[in-house]
């Protein structure tokens, strides 16, 4: 087999693994980045995505575009732990950062790289956590409005999205999925106080019925002689 065929087979043997973990903690923009940056490494000469476990190589590429989208921060629509990119590719946390790093400094531009991040991200501050991530600080400017072109793979996330969502396999985003989440507990336990507070008031009412009518049977009658 030459080494164009083995390429694209492994590709195809990547995309494979990296489709079922977009459908569940990403969206169609996202996952474009990730086919944007495997067809990237697919050309790359001085990374041989054929040698090594794929497993680690598609751990490896998810990392990246997490971290370059700042997914490992909670409050974000989409967001994942390293732990459970991790655990969804079967390889060990350590070995996946270590990879995306080498994968980032070889392909990327970094965080203000628009080619592999949401494009509303460079206009972002960052700030670094005490794990070492980077997270973005709000920008109040507004971006200048562009001519967007898709690019081949976006166009694949796109239609694979379309396609997931036609026969029902789309998630709502992580993050609006808990704050809805969230607000249905929230509610259930507002019903669940007014449902106490309407039993209580019914029997705080038979309560005062049964002490009038006590009250009534001890008075005597206007009728009533000895």
């Amino acid at each position: 087999m030459s080494k164009t065929d083995s390429k694209k087979k492994r590709v195809e043997e990547l995309t494979a693994l990296l489709a079922p973990f977009a459908l569940e903690y990403m969206d169609s923009q996202l996952y474009g980045f990730v086919l944007k940056l495997l067809s990237k490494l697919s050309r790359k000469r001085t990374m041989d995505i054929c040698k090594g476990k794929k497993e680690v190589w598609a751990g490896s590429i998810i990392y990246t575009i997490a971290r370059l989208n700042f997914m490992f921060d909670k409050d974000q629509d989409y967001w994942v732990t390293a732990d459970e990119i991790a655990d969804f590719f079967k390889v060990k946390k350590s070995t996946v950062a270590n990879k995306a790093t080498r994968i980032e400094e070889s392909c990327t531009n970094g965080y203000m790289d628009d080619s592999f991040s949401r494009r509303s991200l460079p206009l972002q501050l960052c700030v670094e956590d005490e794990m070492g991530f980077i997270i973005p600080l709000k920008f109040d400017g507004e971006m200048e409005p562009e001519e967007l072109v898709e690019t081949p793979e976006e166009v694949e996330a796109r239609e694979f999205f379309e396609a997931a969502e036609g026969r029902g396999l789309l998630k709502p985003a992580r993050g609006i999925a808990y704050k809805a989440a969230k607000a249905a507990k929230a509610e259930e336990k507002r019903l669940e106080k007014e449902r106490a507070r309407e039993e209580l008031q019914k029997l705080a009412a038979i309560e005062a019925e049964k002490r009038k009518q006590e009250q009534e049977r001890k008075q005597p009658s206007l009728f009533d002689f000895d």
